[in-house]
């Protein structure tokens, strides 16, 4: 009976936290976004003007700085990836949080 009880309270944090998580998500994605944007205009922008002015106008477009800004969030991704048991409940089966990464 006490494990009954204990399974219900943690599908019931896990839930509450994906609440939490929701509800917090459009500030999580706004700070991220402005990370992102920092680095880009600090480091990669100047590094494209300079390709620019070194190897002629034509031979990087936008689209670099858009795969750039790709490749930093799958590695936030990777960096933060969760192991499959830790999501794991006591029973073996998996909560709410079965997901392949959780960013921030």
């Amino acid at each position: 009976m006490n494990l009954f009880f204990r399974a219900v309270s943690i599908t019931g944090a896990a839930k509450s936290l994906d609440i939490l998580r929701e509800v917090m998500q459009n500030a999580i994605n706004s700070e991220i976004q402005t990370i992102v944007d920092g680095y880009i205009n600090t480091y990669f922008r100047p590094a494209l003007e300079n390709i620019r002015e070194n190897s002629g106008p034509n031979t990087v477009n936008e689209e670099y700085i858009q795969c750039m800004c790709r490749k930093i969030l799958e590695e936030v991704g990777v960096v933060n990836a969760v192991s499959p048991s830790i999501l794991a409940t006591h029973d073996g089966s998996h909560n709410c949080f079965d997901i392949c990464f959780i960013i921030f």
